[in-house]
């Protein structure tokens, strides 16, 4: 129940536009305040909190992650002057607000920002050699939520570039790269070099021979 909090009216300008069409919006206040209100910013707490609890159990809206996602993204391709503007057309004129988008929108931005984002590849290829360096495993969606947690973790503390992957510009990503890339190229000398050892021995052993 949302009516014993303080309700943020464009939070809930931005769900109410999201579940109810355009020439219903002034009926629909209507009706909710027995025709005191025809608009959000009209409502009192009690009106809004009560509001807030029936839309959100039809509307997802954004969530947190997806949010700092987009900010990040705006930043790196250099977009946050034109923030306003994609979301307006994003959304149809709904929002100019990140935090306006439901969660399908944010999704399919971030898709839409990430397939032009060199950052965003750069990460994807900084995950893909910390799995071939065993840094990090496994393919459900449990792991890929702890995986990045622990990779986080581990470039924290022993990083050549001690930041969360999220936060590293497209130089710090090349350095991370190298470091995995490089740690990947030691584990498969080391690999080759026991492979090589074992075929050693296994070869004198036919020979009745034995290795110091």
């Amino acid at each position: 129940m949302k009516s014993a909090q303080k309700i943020d009216l464009k939070k809930l300008s931005h769900i109410f536009k999201v579940a109810v069409r355009e020439q219903d919006r002034v009926n629909c206040l209507l009706r909710f305040t027995g025709g005191r209100a025809e608009a959000i910013e009209a409502l009192n707490q009690y009106e809004a909190g009560e509001l807030m609890d029936d839309l959100l159990k039809t509307v997802k809206m954004a969530n947190v992650g997806q949010i700092q996602k987009l900010q990040i993204l705006y930043r790196d391709l250099k977009l946050v002057e034109q923030k306003k503007e994609i979301l307006l057309n994003y959304t149809h004129n709904r929002t100019d607000s990140t935090a306006g988008l439901t969660f399908d929108e944010a999704r399919d931005l971030i898709q839409d920002l990430a397939t032009h984002e060199p950052n965003e590849r750069m990460r994807k290829m900084v995950f893909s050699f910390a799995y071939r360096a065993g840094i990090i495993w496994g393919e459900s969606d449990t792991d890929k939520k702890i995986n990045r947690a622990k990779l986080n973790i581990f470039l924290r503390e022993r990083g050549t570039v001690k930041k969360d992957i999220e936060k590293q510009t497209l130089e710090e990503l090349k350095k991370s790269l190298a470091q995995f890339s490089a740690m990947v190229g030691n584990n498969q000398k080391t690999k080759d070099n026991k492979e090589a050892k074992k075929m050693t021995n296994e070869l004198l052993t036919k020979l009745n021979l034995t290795v110091k």
